[in-house]
């Protein structure tokens, strides 16, 4: 009997010893997101207005800090490109979706002049209101 209790002992500790083991993907290789501060914008149609926030999804955390020096630059170029939209292109889902797509394809070449070239992965809203 004292085996049995010592067997289940020793089972009990590789399990236990499994359970706390942590993540091997080093931290470097997870995705960062740089939030972004919120925009609000006429649109191109008469008294319409966007008022959205988004992160921008990036490989590492190394390049959002390298992405953070040009906020300016994204902030100007995010402007840009929303006041040319009307409140119809972004009222659906998919106009939300090619939006985001947009977005990627234009800071991608924004940064891409700086030598940031495809640095950003994604833009995932997390607020988006059109007035």
């Amino acid at each position: 009997m004292p085996y049995l209790f010592r067997a289940l002992a020793v089972a009990l500790l590789f399990l236990s010893l499994a359970a706390c083991k942590k993540d091997d993907t080093p931290k470097e290789d997870l995705p960062v997101f740089v939030p972004l501060d919120m925009f609000t914008v006429n649109l191109s149609s008469v008294d319409n207005y966007l008022q959205a926030t988004f992160e921008l999804k990036v490989p590492n955390q190394q390049t959002a800090e390298e992405v953070r020096q040009y906020l300016p630059l994204i902030r100007n170029g995010v402007i840009m490109l929303l006041t040319s939209k009307n409140g119809e292109q972004l009222a659906s889902a998919d106009g939300k979706r090619k939006l985001g797509e947009e977005l990627v394809s234009n800071l991608n070449e924004i940064l891409g002049k700086e030598g940031l070239k495809d640095t950003v992965q994604s833009v995932n809203f997390t607020s988006f209101l059109v007035q």
